[in-house]
C-alpha cells in the first residue's frame, strides 16, 4: 500500500519539476532580489528607517541598521510576499485543473489507484515546491545581501507588526534560521489555496487568478490604515507571523495562536480540496 503510493509520488514529482513554468517563480525571485537590494542602498529609502531607528543606538546599541542579514530578512518576506505568492499559486491551480485540460489526469486513473491518493500526491507536490521557493529565497537573499553590504547586525523593526529586534550576527543568523521554516509553513498554506480551488470545475488560469485577487485584497486590508481595526482577522495577519521571531523575546502565545489557527484553516481547506476532486469530472471542456 505505502510502496505504491511512494512510486507514484515520486513520478508526481519529477513530472512538477520537469515542467519548464515551475522555474519561472525562481529567476523571477533572483530578478526580485537584486532590485531590492539595490533600492536599499540608495539615500533616499535608508534615511527615513534610519530617522526611525536612531534612538535605538542608545537603548539596544544598534550600530549599523543596514546590514547583509537586515536586508536578507526584509527582501526575503517581500519577495514570497509578491513574487513568490503568484508563483506558488500557478502551480498550485496547474496542479488539478491543468491536467483535466490536458487530458493527463484521465491517464492516472488507468491504474488502480483512487482520487484520495491521487490528491494527497498533489498535495505533497505543491507543499514541496511551496517549502524549495522558501528556502531557496531564503539562501539566496542572504547571499546576495553579502554582496551588496557587510553580514554586520541583524535590526528589524516593524511598528505595524509590533516587531522589534536588534542582534548580533550569530543570534542573528540563528532567529533568521528559525524564521525561515515558518516562513514556508505560511506560503503552504496559499499552496493549499491555490489547489483547493484547482479542484473545482474551473480553468488552472482562473484558480490561479482568484488565488491571487483574494490573498491581494486580503493583504491591502491588512495594510489600509484605515482598516486598521480589523486588519488582527486577516489571513495576512497569520502568514506574516514569521517575522515575530525577530522580537527581542519570542512572542510563543501569539505564534501559537497564528499558526494553530493556519493549521485550522489548512485542514479546512485540505476537506474542500477532497470533496470537490471527488465530485470532479475528468473530461476536459
Amino acid at each position: 500500500m505505502i510502496r505504491p503510493f511512494v512510486r507514484q509520488l515520486r513520478w508526481e514529482l519529477r513530472k512538477l519539476w520537469r515542467r519548464p513554468r515551475t522555474y519561472v517563480g525562481f529567476a523571477v525571485a533572483v530578478g526580485f532580489e537584486l532590485v531590492m537590494m539595490a533600492l536599499l542602498r540608495l539615500p533616499m529609502v535608508q534615511d527615513p528607517f534610519l530617522r526611525r531607528v536612531w534612538r535605538l543606538h542608545q537603548q539596544l546599541g544598534v550600530r549599523a541598521p543596514f546590514s547583509a542579514l537586515s536586508n536578507a530578512v526584509e527582501v526575503a518576506g517581500q519577495t514570497m510576499l509578491f513574487v513568490g505568492v503568484v508563483a506558488i499559486a500557478t502551480v498550485a491551480a496547474d496542479s488539478v485543473a491543468r491536467e483535466v485540460e490536458d487530458g493527463t489526469l484521465r491517464m492516472a486513473f488507468c491504474r488502480p489507484v483512487s482520487r484520495t491518493s491521487v490528491l494527497a500526491q498533489k498535495v505533497l507536490a505543491c507543499v514541496s515546491f511551496a517549502l524549495a521557493l522558501t528556502a531557496f529565497v531564503a539562501v539566496t537573499a542572504l547571499a546576495i545581501g553579502l554582496l551588496f553590504e557587510p553580514p554586520g547586525q541583524l535590526v528589524v523593526v516593524s511598528a505595524r507588526e509590533s516587531v522589534l529586534g536588534v542582534y548580533e550576527l550569530g543570534p542573528g543568523l540563528a532567529r533568521y534560521a528559525m524564521a525561515i521554516p515558518l516562513l514556508a509553513v505560511s506560503m503552504s498554506s496559499i499552496a493549499l489555496v491555490g489547489l483547493a480551488l484547482s479542484c473545482f470545475r474551473i480553468r488552472a488560469t482562473t484558480a490561479a487568478m482568484v488565488t491571487i485577487m483574494v490573498l491581494f485584497a486580503d493583504w491591502v486590508v491588512h495594510t489600509h490604515s484605515a482598516l486598521a481595526p480589523v486588519s488582527p482577522y486577516t489571513l495576512t495577519t497569520r502568514l506574516v507571523s514569521w517575522r515575530q521571531v525577530f522580537n527581542q523575546e519570542l512572542p510563543l502565545l501569539r505564534l501559537e495562536r497564528n499558526y494553530g489557527e493556519l493549521a485550522l484553516l489548512d485542514v479546512a481547506l485540505l476537506l474542500v480540496a477532497w470533496l470537490a476532486f471527488r465530485r470532479r469530472t475528468l473530461t476536459p471542456r
